[in-house]
């Protein structure tokens, strides 16, 4: 299920490659991702916070998320977000899937106390990788690693929503907090993509959106954010 959107990686370089060839989306749910992009193999500082509504008409999960993944397809990666169940309004969830280099996804998950959001922080030394969770509660480690259990290649980050099933829609915001690499701040995304109905938006005050319902004969694109147009690949 989680961490089918490490192999959208790969679909930019494909495009890139050849920008007159059709883009296809590579997994079968609907997904939308944004590409966060910086050296993330130094220290850095992420965190959004994040939102997701309700969707009584929906039959299984949703998912919002940041997750630091390499150049690897397939590869390592870790994702933190929020998922919420099948039209229920009191199951929302933070989630942690981890696919450490040398063995297999690993998810787990714990009730949210997110009114009305809750901060979801990914941070990295030389050494380690580390994420937390800012409720309302207070803040909760969600995970420690050594960066040498995944081997990231040109590691960056992507802010992801995804619907698993074909007619559910999802209504979910991240608003940036913080971007920060070797102590300098990131410029704001500029370019996404999109497939199978899941579409992502920047709005002028720079949060990030994700909506619409899963269609299976949605078409799969490039977005750029800035204006919102379609266009042949995103900058890698």
């Amino acid at each position: 299920m989680r961490l089918l959107l490490l192999v959208l990686a790969s679909v930019a370089c494909i495009a890139a490659a050849n920008p007159s060839r059709k883009v296809k989306a590579v997994s079968t749910d609907g997904e939308a991702t944004i590409y966060v992009m910086g050296n993330f193999s130094r220290g850095f500082n992420v965190a959004y916070n994040a939102t997701l509504r309700t969707a009584p008409g929906n039959r299984a999960n949703t998912f919002i998320g940041i997750m630091l993944i390499g150049r690897q397809n397939p590869g390592p990666g870790i994702e933190l977000g929020l998922t919420r169940g099948a039209g229920n309004a009191h199951d929302l969830r933070v989630f942690i899937s981890v696919n450490p280099r040398h063995g297999e996804n690993i998810y787990t998950s714990f009730p949210a106390a997110c009114v009305p959001a809750c901060e979801l922080i990914l941070r990295g030394d030389r050494y380690g990788l580390y994420a937390f969770v800012l409720t309302e509660d207070g803040i909760r480690k969600a995970g420690t690693w050594s960066r040498a259990d995944f081997g990231f290649v040109r590691p960056y980050v992507q802010l992801n929503g995804e619907v698993t099933r074909p007619g559910d829609g999802i209504v979910g915001a991240l608003m940036p907090m913080r971007a920060v690499v070797d102590s300098k701040s990131l410029p704001a995304p500029t370019c996404a993509f999109t497939t199978r109905g899941i579409e992502p938006r920047r709005d002028p005050g720079g949060t990030l959106t994700f909506s619409g319902t899963f269609a299976n004969a949605a078409p799969a694109s490039f977005i750029d954010l800035r204006n919102g147009s379609t266009v042949n690949r995103c900058p890698r």
